[in-house]
């Protein structure tokens, strides 16, 4: 039986970011993209909120529901957007290992690999909202009558122990599922039982990858926010014009913040593209790298 090479399933982000680093650069820049594209759109609604509520006049609560709706209109048609956008991106991952001569704009595609990963996505999103919903409800009457006979501790137990089982049993489902986006890449065609099928025996490997996948940002996540921290300081020190006017400069109006910060931000937005690429492919790659292991346990390793 095919097995999986957990090592090397963890850190294929990282031969995939040497063997490919203009594409990964695509894939951040199509990150960054779209968040500035989001922060463009949002930016007026909140700058008014804020603005309005900076004034110091009685706010207009209708002028401030209309506005919430807005966002929340918005808010709804964003999520979508980037959901799409990560099947996008995930899909060109996977298809960097899985297909590395497809390499044509950075592995990007619009075709029917994304349109099924994305329903895909959506699907289990919905899917697992509903099933914790329908979950709850029979718990929470469980433990809401131990808690009414002040069988306190009980009611504890069982919800602790409900929720572990819980964890578990979605960690599980998921690791089972994991190889239909990698299946649907590889063929263009869609698949769902056909990862249960290929994962049987593997979700412990599946688990092993999932764990070191998890630490590795953790650790990159943990270095990023501390070159961030410095990054940010003096940034906001130079737009600022010092650190002792940091609370001065915030107590100016959010278009005046906004500007200060402008030329940080763009900076920022920059040096933050090839993090972002980065990020996708450490976390996407081990995913096709497992898949191919399960598939073509011949192929070299060399690869990513």
């Amino acid at each position: 039986m095919a097995q999986i090479a957990v090592g090397e399933a963890i850190t294929a982000g990282f031969g995939l970011i040497r063997r490919r680093p203009m594409a990964v650069l695509a894939w951040g820049l199509v990150q960054i993209g779209l968040a500035v594209a989001i922060f463009g759109l949002m930016a007026p609604f909140y700058i008014a909120i804020f603005g309005q509520l900076a004034s110091g006049d009685e706010p207009d609560p209708m002028a401030l529901q209309a506005a919430s709706m807005q966002m929340q209109g918005f808010s709804m048609l964003l999520n979508l957007v980037s959901a799409g956008v990560s099947a996008l991106l995930y899909c060109a991952v996977f298809r960097a290992i899985l297909h590395p001569e497809q390499s044509r704009w950075g592995y990007l595609r619009l075709g029917a690999a994304e349109g099924y990963t994305l329903v895909l996505m959506i699907a289990a999103y919905f899917i697992f909202a509903i099933g914790l919903l329908v979950l709850a409800i029979p718990i929470g009457i469980v433990i809401g009558i131990l808690a009414a006979t002040r069988a306190v501790a009980a009611a504890v137990i069982v919800g602790v122990i409900a929720a572990v089982v819980v964890l578990v049993g979605a960690v599980y489902l998921a690791l089972r599922f994991s190889m239909a986006a990698p299946m649907i890449v590889d063929d263009g065609k869609f698949h769902l039982m056909e990862s249960w099928t290929l994962t049987k025996g593997h979700a412990g490997q599946l688990f092993l990858v999932t764990l070191g996948s998890v630490g590795l940002l953790l650790l990159l996540e943990i270095l990023i926010l501390l070159i961030l921290f410095g990054v940010g300081t003096l940034g906001l020190s130079v737009a600022a014009g010092g650190l002792g006017n940091i609370e001065a400069f915030f107590k100016q109006s959010p278009g005046a913040i906004l500007a200060g910060l402008a030329p940080f931000l763009a900076v920022l937005a920059i040096l933050w593209i090839p993090i972002a690429g980065a990020v996708i492919a450490i976390w996407g790659a081990p995913w096709g790298k497992a898949y191919r292991d399960l598939v073509q346990p011949d192929v070299s390793t060399t690869f990513a």
